[in-house]
């Protein structure tokens, strides 16, 4: 007891490197529950590292659960506690952070439950969950290393079924990240003529007339002022009822008319070449943009959607909520291109007066460095 911790802890770890001993750990792990709480998680992380001890993991999957406490980020100069420093350096998680061992998945799906349950009673636990999410997203990308697809897989299963809790997005953004960690992992050829192979093959598919972000941008341009125009004056008008509608309720049907014209157009959801469009995406001060969408690794375009009747679209422009939340987006997000999409009919004007306020708004928008304005308004 009169030692620092910090040299009992080094004493632990290197009594387990000379004399590997799992019953004697077992055995402080006990002891120190009682006295010492870093003595006793120190025990556990050898007893996880070391020996896999499955009493050992479940019991840090526990304490991940009954240690969840309410957090807000403050950016004065504070004192910073215990909980908040484990928030941002997961000392106590890392032993889960790197396991790769299959059996524990659920394990893992469990706790991520338990992240959404806790921001869906309060989302004063938001910081904690984005923790968990961290523990789980380690785990899968550690898992690439079993040279199979099949838990990422199982990952974006979870995350469809669970498409409508708060903070799914924060994964599905990631997802991409993930993907790519494993194809290359798993993907890389071994030869450089396997690479030139597979460079010919693929350059000979139709997806790969998308190669870059300009090229994701022209064809939702092409999306929308060709195929979505149409629907919306067309065989749409009754569905949508312009008038009658918020944007929120828009917003839900564009999206799927969106993925039917991207289906038509010879777009396919095939692992890392799918086409995501992601409704209401949420950044970290709650913002959240109309649409976000992605092409495999390409992207993210935004687009906005205002209706042309809004009060955002008259006066000075430059003051209104919409027109600063879209300098926002793009600069959080790291877009690459935007698109403030003005939609609906015209708001009780005459033509010649919405064509001023239309120039208006595009004179306006597109002074925000790659956002272009489309207009689809009757």
């Amino acid at each position: 007891e009169e030692f620092s911790i910090y040299d009992r802890i080094a004493s632990l770890e290197t009594l387990e490197m000379i004399k590997p001993d799992k019953n004697q750990l077992n055995l402080y792990f006990k002891k120190f529950q009682r006295v010492n709480k870093k003595l006793a998680e120190k025990s556990n992380e050898l007893l996880i590292e070391s020996y896999k001890d499955p009493k050992s993991i479940g019991w840090r999957f526990e304490q991940i659960m009954a240690r969840a406490f309410k957090h807000t980020e403050s950016r004065d100069v504070h004192w910073v506690s215990d909980q908040e420093n484990e928030l941002h350096e997961k000392i106590f998680a890392s032993p889960l952070m790197r396991l790769k061992d299959l059996c524990y998945k659920d394990k893992y799906f469990e706790i991520l439950d338990y992240s959404f349950k806790l921001i869906r009673d309060d989302k004063t636990y938001y910081f904690y969950a984005q923790y968990i999410w961290e523990i789980v997203y380690s785990y899968f990308d550690n898992l690439k290393e079993k040279n199979n697809y099949q838990p990422l897989k199982e990952l974006e299963h979870y995350l469809k079924n669970h498409s409508t809790d708060e903070g799914v997005n924060w994964f599905s953004i990631r997802m991409k990240e993930l993907n790519r960690s494993y194809m290359y992992y798993i993907g890389k050829p071994k030869k450089i003529s396997e690479c030139i192979l597979l460079y010919n093959n693929l350059k000979n598919k139709k997806y790969l007339k998308i190669i870059n972000e300009y090229d994701l941008f022209q064809e939702i341009k092409k999306v929308i002022e060709d195929g979505l125009k149409t629907f919306i004056f067309g065989e749409g008008k009754k569905i949508i009822e312009l008038d009658g509608k918020d944007e929120k309720g828009i917003q839900k049907i564009i999206k799927i008319c969106f993925e039917n014209i991207l289906f038509r157009r010879g777009f396919r959801s095939n692992e890392a070449n799918e086409v995501t469009i992601l409704r209401e995406s949420q950044l970290l001060d709650d913002k959240r943009t109309d649409f976000l969408i992605f092409y495999g690794f390409i992207g993210p375009i935004i687009i906005e959607i205002k209706l042309g009747k809004s009060n955002e679209l008259t006066g000075n422009l430059t003051r209104k909520k919409s027109y600063k939340s879209m300098i926002h987006y793009m600069r959080n997000y790291k877009a690459h291109y935007g698109i403030f999409l003005v939609i609906g009919n015209r708001p009780g004007i005459t033509e010649e007066e919405w064509n001023r306020r239309l120039n208006d708004i595009i004179n306006t928008y597109q002074k925000i460095d790659n956002t272009e304005v489309i207009n689809l308004i009757e």
